[in-house]
Protein backbone atom coordinates (compact mmCIF):
# COMPACT_ATOMS: atom_id res chain seq x y z
CA UNK A 1 0.00 0.00 0.00
CA UNK A 2 1.24 3.48 -0.94
CA UNK A 3 0.56 6.00 1.85
CA UNK A 4 1.35 9.70 1.97
CA UNK A 5 0.41 11.92 4.93
CA UNK A 6 0.31 15.71 4.75
CA UNK A 7 -0.30 18.16 7.62
CA UNK A 8 -2.03 21.44 6.70
CA UNK A 9 -3.38 24.41 8.63
CA UNK A 10 -5.87 27.15 7.91
CA UNK A 11 -5.81 30.67 9.42
CA UNK A 12 -8.93 32.82 9.42
CA UNK A 13 -9.77 35.84 11.50
CA UNK A 14 -13.11 37.50 10.95
CA UNK A 15 -15.08 40.35 12.42
CA UNK A 16 -18.82 40.56 11.88
CA UNK A 17 -21.19 43.23 13.05
CA UNK A 18 -24.92 43.83 13.31
CA UNK A 19 -26.51 47.08 14.41
CA UNK A 20 -28.95 46.23 17.18
CA UNK A 21 -30.21 49.60 18.32
CA UNK A 22 -30.22 53.26 17.39
CA UNK A 23 -31.78 55.85 19.65
CA UNK A 24 -32.00 59.62 19.83
CA UNK A 25 -31.83 61.10 23.31
CA UNK A 26 -34.11 64.09 22.54
CA UNK A 27 -35.99 63.58 19.26
CA UNK A 28 -38.50 66.07 17.82
CA UNK A 29 -42.09 65.72 19.00
CA UNK A 30 -45.48 65.91 17.29
CA UNK A 31 -48.32 67.84 18.92
CA UNK A 32 -50.76 65.43 17.25
CA UNK A 33 -50.82 61.72 18.02
CA UNK A 34 -48.91 60.04 15.18
CA UNK A 35 -50.43 56.58 15.64
CA UNK A 36 -53.95 57.96 16.37
CA UNK A 37 -54.37 55.69 19.41
CA UNK A 38 -55.65 58.61 21.49
CA UNK A 39 -58.98 58.15 19.66
CA UNK A 40 -59.48 54.64 21.06
CA UNK A 41 -61.99 55.69 23.74
CA UNK A 42 -64.10 57.74 21.34
CA UNK A 43 -64.10 54.84 18.85
CA UNK A 44 -64.84 52.08 21.34
CA UNK A 45 -68.15 51.45 19.56
CA UNK A 46 -68.09 53.82 16.55
CA UNK A 47 -66.43 53.11 13.20
CA UNK A 48 -64.86 56.50 12.61
CA UNK A 49 -64.58 60.03 13.90
CA UNK A 50 -62.75 63.24 12.99
CA UNK A 51 -58.93 63.37 13.24
CA UNK A 52 -59.36 66.15 15.78
CA UNK A 53 -59.63 63.40 18.40
CA UNK A 54 -55.89 62.81 17.86
CA UNK A 55 -55.10 66.55 18.25
CA UNK A 56 -54.77 67.08 14.49
CA UNK A 57 -56.31 70.18 12.89
CA UNK A 58 -58.60 69.75 9.87
CA UNK A 59 -57.41 72.28 7.29
CA UNK A 60 -59.28 71.20 4.17
CA UNK A 61 -62.44 69.43 3.08
CA UNK A 62 -63.86 68.97 -0.41
CA UNK A 63 -66.50 71.61 -1.23
CA UNK A 64 -68.88 69.88 -3.60
CA UNK A 65 -70.72 73.19 -4.18
CA UNK A 66 -67.97 74.06 -6.66
CA UNK A 67 -68.96 71.09 -8.79
CA UNK A 68 -72.74 70.70 -8.25
CA UNK A 69 -75.39 72.96 -6.83
CA UNK A 70 -75.97 72.34 -3.13
CA UNK A 71 -73.40 69.53 -3.10
CA UNK A 72 -72.33 70.29 0.45
CA UNK A 73 -68.92 69.43 1.91
CA UNK A 74 -67.13 66.17 2.57
CA UNK A 75 -66.96 64.86 6.12
CA UNK A 76 -63.23 65.57 6.38
CA UNK A 77 -60.24 63.42 7.42
CA UNK A 78 -61.22 60.55 9.70
CA UNK A 79 -59.73 58.16 12.21
CA UNK A 80 -60.94 54.56 11.84
CA UNK A 81 -61.18 51.70 14.29
CA UNK A 82 -60.82 48.44 12.29
CA UNK A 83 -62.40 46.52 15.18
CA UNK A 84 -65.74 48.33 14.82
CA UNK A 85 -65.69 49.03 11.07
CA UNK A 86 -66.34 45.57 9.61
CA UNK A 87 -67.55 45.91 6.03
CA UNK A 88 -66.64 49.58 5.65
CA UNK A 89 -65.05 50.20 2.24
CA UNK A 90 -62.28 52.37 3.66
CA UNK A 91 -61.01 49.59 5.92
CA UNK A 92 -58.25 47.14 5.03
CA UNK A 93 -56.04 44.95 7.21
CA UNK A 94 -54.69 46.62 10.37
CA UNK A 95 -51.55 48.66 9.82
CA UNK A 96 -48.14 47.50 11.14
CA UNK A 97 -48.74 49.93 14.02
CA UNK A 98 -52.00 48.16 14.92
CA UNK A 99 -55.11 49.84 16.33
CA UNK A 100 -56.46 53.10 14.89
CA UNK A 101 -55.40 54.80 11.68
CA UNK A 102 -56.39 57.93 9.74
CA UNK A 103 -57.71 58.39 6.22
CA UNK A 104 -58.67 61.16 3.82
CA UNK A 105 -60.61 61.47 0.56
CA UNK A 106 -58.46 62.30 -2.46
CA UNK A 107 -61.23 63.46 -4.79
CA UNK A 108 -62.65 61.61 -7.77
CA UNK A 109 -66.24 60.48 -7.47
CA UNK A 110 -69.18 61.64 -9.55
CA UNK A 111 -68.03 65.28 -9.39
CA UNK A 112 -64.73 64.60 -11.20
CA UNK A 113 -62.65 66.37 -8.55
CA UNK A 114 -58.95 66.23 -9.27
CA UNK A 115 -57.14 69.29 -7.85
CA UNK A 116 -58.06 69.15 -4.16
CA UNK A 117 -58.48 66.67 -1.36
CA UNK A 118 -59.11 66.51 2.33
CA UNK A 119 -56.18 67.65 4.46
CA UNK A 120 -55.12 67.91 8.09
CA UNK A 121 -52.04 69.05 9.97
CA UNK A 122 -50.16 69.19 13.24
CA UNK A 123 -46.96 70.84 14.51
CA UNK A 124 -43.44 69.42 14.88
CA UNK A 125 -41.59 70.83 17.89
CA UNK A 126 -38.02 70.52 19.12
CA UNK A 127 -36.31 71.05 15.76
CA UNK A 128 -32.84 72.58 15.30
CA UNK A 129 -32.58 75.12 12.49
CA UNK A 130 -30.37 73.95 9.63
CA UNK A 131 -30.38 70.28 10.55
CA UNK A 132 -31.82 67.43 8.50
CA UNK A 133 -34.70 65.25 9.71
CA UNK A 134 -36.60 62.20 8.52
CA UNK A 135 -40.39 62.07 8.36
CA UNK A 136 -41.68 58.50 8.37
CA UNK A 137 -45.21 57.08 8.02
CA UNK A 138 -47.24 54.11 6.74
CA UNK A 139 -49.72 54.50 3.89
CA UNK A 140 -52.21 52.30 2.00
CA UNK A 141 -55.07 52.45 -0.50
CA UNK A 142 -58.33 52.55 1.46
CA UNK A 143 -60.83 52.26 -1.40
CA UNK A 144 -60.15 50.13 -4.49
CA UNK A 145 -61.91 51.46 -7.60
CA UNK A 146 -63.76 49.02 -9.81
CA UNK A 147 -63.75 50.77 -13.18
CA UNK A 148 -60.32 49.51 -14.25
CA UNK A 149 -59.08 53.00 -15.13
CA UNK A 150 -55.46 53.66 -14.22
CA UNK A 151 -56.12 56.32 -11.60
CA UNK A 152 -53.44 57.32 -9.10
CA UNK A 153 -53.22 59.15 -5.80
CA UNK A 154 -50.67 60.11 -3.16
CA UNK A 155 -50.18 62.01 0.08
CA UNK A 156 -49.08 65.58 -0.66
CA UNK A 157 -46.88 66.43 2.32
CA UNK A 158 -46.00 70.03 3.22
CA UNK A 159 -43.58 70.77 6.07
CA UNK A 160 -43.43 74.43 7.12
CA UNK A 161 -42.78 76.67 4.14
CA UNK A 162 -40.98 73.97 2.17
CA UNK A 163 -42.12 72.87 -1.27
CA UNK A 164 -44.76 70.11 -1.02
CA UNK A 165 -43.42 66.59 -1.44
CA UNK A 166 -45.40 63.67 -2.82
CA UNK A 167 -45.09 60.26 -1.21
CA UNK A 168 -45.00 57.09 -3.27
CA UNK A 169 -47.82 56.97 -5.83
CA UNK A 170 -50.63 54.51 -5.12
CA UNK A 171 -52.71 52.98 -7.92
CA UNK A 172 -56.34 53.60 -6.92
CA UNK A 173 -57.55 50.62 -8.96
CA UNK A 174 -55.27 48.14 -7.15
CA UNK A 175 -55.38 46.98 -3.55
CA UNK A 176 -52.20 47.88 -1.68
CA UNK A 177 -50.57 46.61 1.44
CA UNK A 178 -49.24 49.05 3.98
CA UNK A 179 -45.92 50.54 2.85
CA UNK A 180 -43.48 52.64 4.88
CA UNK A 181 -42.48 56.01 3.45
CA UNK A 182 -39.59 58.30 4.43
CA UNK A 183 -39.14 61.93 3.39
CA UNK A 184 -36.15 64.15 4.23
CA UNK A 185 -36.45 67.81 5.17
CA UNK A 186 -34.25 70.54 6.65
CA UNK A 187 -35.57 72.54 9.59
CA UNK A 188 -35.87 76.29 9.04
CA UNK A 189 -37.54 76.88 12.42
CA UNK A 190 -37.68 75.21 15.81
CA UNK A 191 -41.38 74.43 15.18
CA UNK A 192 -42.86 73.62 11.75
CA UNK A 193 -46.32 72.62 10.60
CA UNK A 194 -46.79 69.15 9.08
CA UNK A 195 -49.64 68.95 6.55
CA UNK A 196 -51.04 65.84 4.84
CA UNK A 197 -53.35 66.32 1.84
CA UNK A 198 -54.85 63.43 -0.16
CA UNK A 199 -54.40 64.27 -3.86
CA UNK A 200 -55.15 62.76 -7.26
CA UNK A 201 -53.44 65.32 -9.50
CA UNK A 202 -49.97 63.76 -9.34
CA UNK A 203 -50.41 61.87 -12.64
CA UNK A 204 -50.47 64.00 -15.81
CA UNK A 205 -52.32 61.21 -17.63
CA UNK A 206 -55.00 60.99 -14.96
CA UNK A 207 -58.21 59.31 -16.17
CA UNK A 208 -61.31 60.23 -14.17
CA UNK A 209 -63.83 57.70 -12.98
CA UNK A 210 -66.79 57.89 -10.65
CA UNK A 211 -65.10 56.21 -7.68
CA UNK A 212 -63.92 58.05 -4.59
CA UNK A 213 -60.18 57.84 -3.89
CA UNK A 214 -59.21 57.27 -0.27
CA UNK A 215 -55.72 57.11 1.29
CA UNK A 216 -54.92 55.75 4.75
CA UNK A 217 -52.17 56.93 7.14
CA UNK A 218 -50.56 55.65 10.34
CA UNK A 219 -47.32 55.65 12.36
CA UNK A 220 -46.35 59.28 11.66
CA UNK A 221 -42.98 60.05 13.27
CA UNK A 222 -40.05 62.46 12.95
CA UNK A 223 -36.42 61.68 13.82
CA UNK A 224 -33.05 63.35 13.41
CA UNK A 225 -31.48 62.06 10.18
CA UNK A 226 -28.23 61.29 12.01
CA UNK A 227 -30.08 58.57 13.91
CA UNK A 228 -30.56 56.84 10.55
CA UNK A 229 -26.81 56.29 10.11
CA UNK A 230 -25.12 52.91 10.44
CA UNK A 231 -21.86 51.50 11.73
CA UNK A 232 -19.99 49.79 8.91
CA UNK A 233 -16.75 47.83 8.74
CA UNK A 234 -15.05 44.84 7.07
CA UNK A 235 -16.51 41.38 7.56
CA UNK A 236 -13.29 39.34 7.24
CA UNK A 237 -9.80 40.38 8.35
CA UNK A 238 -6.55 38.68 9.27
CA UNK A 239 -5.34 38.61 12.84
CA UNK A 240 -2.53 41.07 12.24
CA UNK A 241 -4.52 43.62 10.23
CA UNK A 242 -6.29 46.54 11.94
CA UNK A 243 -10.07 46.91 11.61
CA UNK A 244 -11.66 50.27 10.79
CA UNK A 245 -15.24 50.91 11.88
CA UNK A 246 -16.93 53.91 10.31
CA UNK A 247 -20.18 55.75 11.06
CA UNK A 248 -21.87 56.28 7.71
CA UNK A 249 -24.38 59.07 7.17
CA UNK A 250 -25.46 60.45 3.76
CA UNK A 251 -25.36 64.11 4.84
CA UNK A 252 -23.09 64.54 7.89
CA UNK A 253 -23.15 67.85 9.75
CA UNK A 254 -19.95 69.85 10.17
CA UNK A 255 -18.33 69.86 13.62
CA UNK A 256 -20.30 66.81 14.77
CA UNK A 257 -18.67 65.00 17.68
CA UNK A 258 -18.35 61.20 17.45
CA UNK A 259 -17.54 59.33 20.66
CA UNK A 260 -16.64 55.62 20.29
CA UNK A 261 -16.59 53.23 23.27
CA UNK A 262 -15.64 49.54 22.97
CA UNK A 263 -16.68 47.11 25.73
CA UNK A 264 -15.79 43.45 26.25
CA UNK A 265 -18.21 40.69 27.31
CA UNK A 266 -17.96 41.66 30.97
CA UNK A 267 -18.89 45.27 30.22
CA UNK A 268 -15.40 46.63 30.82
CA UNK A 269 -14.31 49.53 28.63
CA UNK A 270 -11.49 48.32 26.35
CA UNK A 271 -10.81 51.45 24.33
CA UNK A 272 -12.41 54.73 23.24
CA UNK A 273 -11.86 57.30 20.52
CA UNK A 274 -13.24 60.59 19.17
CA UNK A 275 -13.78 60.71 15.41
CA UNK A 276 -16.09 59.48 12.65
CA UNK A 277 -14.10 56.25 12.39
CA UNK A 278 -12.14 54.12 14.84
CA UNK A 279 -9.20 51.81 14.16
CA UNK A 280 -9.29 48.58 16.17
CA UNK A 281 -6.30 46.27 16.48
CA UNK A 282 -4.86 43.70 18.88
CA UNK A 283 -8.32 42.48 19.88
CA UNK A 284 -8.48 39.01 21.38
CA UNK A 285 -11.05 36.43 20.34
CA UNK A 286 -14.47 37.11 21.84
CA UNK A 287 -17.58 39.29 21.73
CA UNK A 288 -17.44 43.06 21.95
CA UNK A 289 -19.99 45.87 22.12
CA UNK A 290 -19.34 48.93 19.97
CA UNK A 291 -21.13 52.11 21.03
CA UNK A 292 -20.96 55.43 19.22
CA UNK A 293 -22.61 58.65 20.40
CA UNK A 294 -23.22 61.15 17.59
CA UNK A 295 -23.57 64.70 18.89
CA UNK A 296 -24.19 67.44 16.28
CA UNK A 297 -23.44 71.01 17.44
CA UNK A 298 -26.35 72.49 19.36
CA UNK A 299 -28.53 69.47 18.77
CA UNK A 300 -29.67 66.19 20.28
CA UNK A 301 -27.15 63.34 20.48
CA UNK A 302 -28.02 59.88 19.17
CA UNK A 303 -26.50 56.60 20.30
CA UNK A 304 -25.80 53.58 18.07
CA UNK A 305 -24.84 50.19 19.45
CA UNK A 306 -23.43 47.17 17.59
CA UNK A 307 -22.11 43.79 18.63
CA UNK A 308 -19.01 42.36 16.96
CA UNK A 309 -17.48 38.90 17.06
CA UNK A 310 -13.71 38.61 16.68
CA UNK A 311 -12.14 35.22 15.93
CA UNK A 312 -8.37 35.03 15.89
CA UNK A 313 -6.81 31.61 15.31
CA UNK A 314 -3.24 30.78 16.21
CA UNK A 315 -0.95 30.76 13.22
CA UNK A 316 0.26 27.28 12.32
CA UNK A 317 3.85 27.05 13.67
CA UNK A 318 4.93 24.40 11.14
CA UNK A 319 3.48 25.69 7.90
CA UNK A 320 2.34 28.82 6.09
CA UNK A 321 -0.81 27.61 4.37
CA UNK A 322 -4.10 27.30 6.24
CA UNK A 323 -5.94 25.93 9.27
CA UNK A 324 -9.46 24.52 9.24
CA UNK A 325 -12.11 25.71 11.69
CA UNK A 326 -13.71 23.18 14.11
CA UNK A 327 -17.39 22.30 13.50
CA UNK A 328 -17.27 23.88 10.03
CA UNK A 329 -18.16 21.94 6.87
CA UNK A 330 -15.63 21.66 4.02
CA UNK A 331 -15.26 20.08 0.59
CA UNK A 332 -12.26 18.09 -0.64
CA UNK A 333 -11.82 17.73 -4.40
CA UNK A 334 -8.99 16.06 -6.32
CA UNK A 335 -8.11 14.01 -9.43
CA UNK A 336 -6.54 10.54 -9.52
CA UNK A 337 -5.05 8.35 -12.27
CA UNK A 338 -4.18 4.64 -12.05
CA UNK A 339 -1.69 2.98 -14.41
CA UNK A 340 -3.74 -0.02 -15.58
CA UNK A 341 -2.83 -1.81 -18.80
CA UNK A 342 -6.51 -2.49 -19.55
CA UNK A 343 -9.23 0.13 -19.81
CA UNK A 344 -11.10 0.82 -16.57
CA UNK A 345 -14.60 2.19 -15.89
CA UNK A 346 -13.71 3.40 -12.40
CA UNK A 347 -10.69 3.56 -10.10
CA UNK A 348 -11.64 1.60 -7.00
CA UNK A 349 -8.18 1.28 -5.46
CA UNK A 350 -7.52 4.99 -4.90
CA UNK A 351 -9.07 7.32 -2.33
CA UNK A 352 -8.18 10.08 0.13
CA UNK A 353 -8.56 9.55 3.86
CA UNK A 354 -8.84 12.32 6.44
CA UNK A 355 -7.93 11.77 10.09
CA UNK A 356 -7.56 14.23 12.93
CA UNK A 357 -5.23 14.68 15.88
CA UNK A 358 -7.42 14.93 18.97
CA UNK A 359 -10.32 12.99 17.46
CA UNK A 360 -11.05 9.42 16.34
CA UNK A 361 -13.16 10.61 13.40
CA UNK A 362 -12.11 9.40 9.93
CA UNK A 363 -13.54 10.70 6.64
CA UNK A 364 -13.05 8.95 3.30
CA UNK A 365 -13.24 10.78 -0.03
CA UNK A 366 -13.84 8.36 -2.93
CA UNK A 367 -13.84 8.53 -6.72
CA UNK A 368 -16.96 9.52 -8.62
CA UNK A 369 -18.07 10.29 -12.18
CA UNK A 370 -16.53 9.19 -15.47
CA UNK A 371 -12.85 8.67 -16.23
CA UNK A 372 -11.81 11.63 -18.39
CA UNK A 373 -8.65 11.15 -20.46
CA UNK A 374 -7.32 8.75 -17.84
CA UNK A 375 -8.29 10.84 -14.78
CA UNK A 376 -11.20 10.41 -12.37
CA UNK A 377 -12.43 12.91 -9.80
CA UNK A 378 -12.30 12.35 -6.03
CA UNK A 379 -14.91 14.18 -3.95
CA UNK A 380 -15.85 14.29 -0.28
CA UNK A 381 -17.59 16.50 2.28
CA UNK A 382 -16.51 16.60 5.92
CA UNK A 383 -17.02 18.48 9.18
CA UNK A 384 -13.93 19.18 11.29
CA UNK A 385 -14.30 17.65 14.79
CA UNK A 386 -14.54 20.08 17.68
CA UNK A 387 -11.37 18.85 19.45
CA UNK A 388 -9.21 18.43 16.33
CA UNK A 389 -5.81 20.12 16.42
CA UNK A 390 -4.41 18.92 13.07
CA UNK A 391 -5.81 17.22 10.00
CA UNK A 392 -3.92 14.40 8.27
CA UNK A 393 -4.55 13.95 4.55
CA UNK A 394 -3.64 10.44 3.37
CA UNK A 395 -3.39 9.68 -0.36
CA UNK A 396 -4.05 5.94 -0.49
CA UNK A 397 -3.53 3.31 -3.21
CA UNK A 398 -4.70 -0.18 -2.15
CA UNK A 399 -3.13 -1.92 -5.18
CA UNK A 400 0.67 -2.00 -4.89
CA UNK A 401 0.95 -3.51 -8.40
CA UNK A 402 -0.53 -0.45 -10.09
CA UNK A 403 0.95 3.05 -9.99
CA UNK A 404 -1.33 5.79 -8.75
CA UNK A 405 -1.12 9.55 -9.31
CA UNK A 406 -2.98 12.37 -7.49
CA UNK A 407 -3.37 15.93 -8.75
CA UNK A 408 -5.24 19.21 -8.12
CA UNK A 409 -6.08 18.56 -4.47
CA UNK A 410 -8.27 21.37 -3.15
CA UNK A 411 -10.08 22.05 0.13
CA UNK A 412 -12.49 24.92 0.64
CA UNK A 413 -15.53 25.82 2.83
CA UNK A 414 -18.76 24.09 1.81
CA UNK A 415 -20.65 27.35 1.31
CA UNK A 416 -18.12 28.81 -1.12
CA UNK A 417 -16.70 28.51 -4.61
CA UNK A 418 -13.04 28.14 -5.54
CA UNK A 419 -11.15 28.76 -8.76
CA UNK A 420 -7.45 28.02 -9.26
CA UNK A 421 -4.92 28.72 -12.00
CA UNK A 422 -1.84 26.99 -13.42
CA UNK A 423 1.02 28.99 -14.96
CA UNK A 424 4.07 27.91 -16.93
CA UNK A 425 7.05 28.34 -14.59
CA UNK A 426 9.27 29.63 -17.39
CA UNK A 427 6.99 31.76 -19.58
CA UNK A 428 4.50 32.67 -16.81
CA UNK A 429 1.68 32.10 -19.29
CA UNK A 430 -1.66 30.75 -18.10
CA UNK A 431 -1.77 27.03 -18.88
CA UNK A 432 -5.00 25.98 -17.17
CA UNK A 433 -7.90 27.33 -15.15
CA UNK A 434 -9.79 25.07 -12.72
CA UNK A 435 -13.42 26.09 -12.17
CA UNK A 436 -15.61 25.71 -9.08
CA UNK A 437 -16.13 22.01 -9.89
CA UNK A 438 -12.37 21.41 -10.37
CA UNK A 439 -12.78 20.94 -14.13
CA UNK A 440 -9.97 22.45 -16.20
CA UNK A 441 -9.86 24.80 -19.14
CA UNK A 442 -6.54 24.29 -21.00
CA UNK A 443 -4.69 26.97 -22.98
CA UNK A 444 -2.18 26.06 -25.72
CA UNK A 445 0.28 28.46 -27.36
CA UNK A 446 2.47 28.44 -30.47
CA UNK A 447 6.25 28.93 -30.48
CA UNK A 448 5.78 32.70 -30.64
CA UNK A 449 3.60 32.76 -27.54
CA UNK A 450 0.29 33.31 -29.31
CA UNK A 451 -2.83 31.51 -28.05
CA UNK A 452 -3.87 28.91 -30.62
CA UNK A 453 -6.25 26.56 -28.79
CA UNK A 454 -8.59 26.47 -25.78
CA UNK A 455 -9.91 23.12 -24.49
CA UNK A 456 -12.61 22.53 -21.91
CA UNK A 457 -12.76 19.53 -19.59
CA UNK A 458 -16.31 18.22 -19.00
CA UNK A 459 -17.98 15.10 -17.61
CA UNK A 460 -18.12 13.71 -21.17
CA UNK A 461 -14.51 14.39 -22.04
CA UNK A 462 -12.26 17.21 -23.23
CA UNK A 463 -13.54 19.41 -26.05
CA UNK A 464 -11.85 22.07 -28.13
CA UNK A 465 -13.92 25.23 -27.77
CA UNK A 466 -11.63 27.70 -29.56
CA UNK A 467 -8.86 27.39 -32.13
CA UNK A 468 -6.96 30.16 -33.86
CA UNK A 469 -4.46 30.05 -36.71
CA UNK A 470 -2.46 32.98 -37.96
CA UNK A 471 0.34 33.56 -40.42
CA UNK A 472 2.59 36.30 -41.74
CA UNK A 473 2.68 36.96 -45.47
CA UNK A 474 6.21 36.88 -46.85
CA UNK A 475 7.32 39.89 -48.82
CA UNK A 476 8.35 39.34 -52.48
Amino acid sequence: MRLICILIAFTISSITYSQITSMSLCPPTLEGNGNFESCATELSSACYTSVTCANWLVTGVIDYNEYQYDGGESYGPKVFNPQTCAGNQEIIDPSPQGGMYAGAEAGGGEFYIWDEGEEFETTINGLVVGEEYVLGFYQANGHVTTTGNEDYMAWRVTIGNNTPIYAEIIAAHESSNWSYQTLLFTADNTSMTLNFEARTDINTNYTFDHSTKYILLDGVNVSHSLSEGTIIGPEIITCDDPVELFFDHPTPINNTNYQWDIYDMSGSLITYYNGQSILLDNLESGSYTVEITVNPPGSCPSTHISEIQVICCEICPNCNSFKLMPKEKYVLNAWVKEGHAAQQTSYDNSFIELSYNGSSQIDVCATRGEIIEGWQQIYGEFVVPLNATNINISLINNNTDVACYFDDIRIHPYNSNLKSFVYDQKTQKLMAELDENNYATFYEYDSEGGLIRVKKETERGVYTIQETRSGTQKSE
